[in-house]
Parts: structure tokens; C-alpha cells; sequence
């Protein structure tokens, strides 16, 4: 089960950076204007920085196994050095999901203003 589980998360990490490639790619490659060029190459580096946030909040707060998810991703740091790392990528997860968040409202009014 371990092998499979480690077998996923290369695929996944090999996914995430493959669609960030395609899409740095189609952003500059083709003849877009330079305001979406940025936003397209913005929204990928976000998504690889959401997907590895996600992989390893996840792996560190399986480690720390005393603790509520919500206290790792919203509440003060703890004092066990176990669950630390949890609360550092919690962190991590919560600002790349909100950067995620803000690309994609960006996105959606620049789209709008061009039509």
C-alpha cells in the first residue's frame, strides 16, 4: 500500500507540473496580450504552489496525529515539534488556495473588460 500511495503522489506531482507547463506554454507561445500572458503564467505557478502546499500539509498532518485539522490551519502555532511543520504548510496551504482565489477573480474581470 505504501508503494501505491507513493506511486500516486509522483503522478500527481507529475501532473501538476505538466498542466503548469501547458499552461506557461499556451500563455507565451500564442499571440495573447501581455496583461494575459501574466495572468495565465501567474495562474500556473499558483496551481503547482496549491498542489504542493495541499501534498505536504497533508503528509506532515498525518504525522501529527494529535491535532485538529482546523488548529493546524488556523490557529496559533503550537508548541509540539511534531505538528510544526503541519502549522508551517497549513499556513502555506491557506495562502496558496487565497492567491489561487484572488488569480481566478482577476482572471474573470480581465475577461470581462475585454469584452
Amino acid at each position: 500500500m505504501k508503494y501505491f500511495t507513493q506511486a500516486f503522489q509522483l503522478l500527481g506531482v507529475a501532473a501538476s507540473l505538466f498542466i503548469g507547463f501547458l499552461l506557461i506554454r499556451s500563455a507565451w507561445t500564442h499571440d495573447n496580450p501581455t496583461g494575459e500572458r501574466l495572468i495565465l503564467t501567474l495562474l500556473a505557478a499558483t496551481e503547482v504552489w496549491c498542489f504542493v502546499s495541499t501534498w505536504r500539509w497533508s503528509a506532515n498532518f498525518r504525522r501529527a496525529s494529535g491535532f485538529k485539522a482546523a488548529q493546524l490551519l488556523l490557529g496559533p502555532q503550537p508548541s509540539d515539534e511534531i505538528a510544526i511543520p503541519a502549522w508551517k504548510w497549513g499556513r502555506q496551504f491557506r495562502y496558496a488556495w487565497l492567491t489561487l482565489l484572488t488569480c481566478l477573480i482577476v482572471t474573470a474581470y480581465y475577461v470581462w473588460k475585454q469584452n
